[in-house]
């Protein structure tokens, strides 16, 4: 029981560290993306549950893919679960992936090799279009082309078709989900006794510590 409430402590801590770098990236950038932390979480939260990534890893996702001004709100969420399926599929991490993305979609037309170098292939006709809609200043358009492109080639919906594929996908993410509670509820118990440790702390440094030192030196 101990080591699991560790282990579910942990698990919640790694979930405060990756939101906590989500809210710094969300501020950073002026929310340039158009998404707020309650949506990005939601997202995430929703991701998570049906493939085999926990939520900081989908949150850490997340906040790499918010480091790159041109991923808005048109893309943002299509484009965080075409992410996670190009790296199940080029078997990368899904930071490694999401910053490779990232490059990709901020610019189009370069991003092109960048995605082929990664394993992902594109038809000529597909690269053309790309360029095209990127040179006449149509952005968003060209990033929704490029993602489209990428669905039909055979990735949409690799990630949660590995999950669903995996025997004890549903317990071990219902086991994930409750270490997550625990740790929570944990947590909120850790903050509210932290001044008294702050306090014994305080203690033995003035007192105790100089005591066993003043022992020692004799």
């Amino acid at each position: 029981l101990v080591e699991y409430g560790k282990k579910a402590h942990e698990q919640w801590e790694q979930i405060e560290q990756t939101t906590a770098k989500l809210k710094a990236n969300l501020q950073s950038t002026g929310e340039t993306a158009g998404m707020s932390l309650k949506e990005i979480q939601g997202f995430a939260g929703e991701l998570s549950s049906k493939i085999q990534a926990t939520r900081s890893e989908v949150t850490d996702m997340a906040s790499q893919l918010l480091t790159f001004p041109q991923i808005t709100k048109d893309v943002f969420q299509s484009s965080m679960g075409m992410v996670v399926d190009i790296a199940k599929q080029t078997n990368h991490g899904l930071s490694e992936t999401a910053i490779m993305y990232g490059k990709a979609l901020n610019n189009p037309t370069e991003g092109l090799q960048k995605m082929m170098r990664y394993g992902v292939m594109f038809t000529d006709q597909e690269k053309l279009k790309i360029k095209q809609l990127q040179a006449s200043g149509k952005l968003i358009e060209s990033q929704k082309y490029m993602i489209e492109a990428i669905a039909h080639s055979g990735y949409k919906g690799v990630a949660e078709a590995m999950a669903t594929a995996e025997p004890m996908f549903r317990f071990n993410k219902m086991m994930e989900q409750t270490k997550e509670k625990i740790g929570e509820v944990l947590d909120s118990i850790i903050v509210k006794i932290a001044p008294i440790l702050d306090e014994v702390a305080s203690i033995i440094s003035q007192h105790i510590l100089p005591f066993i030192e003043e022992i020692t030196s004799k």
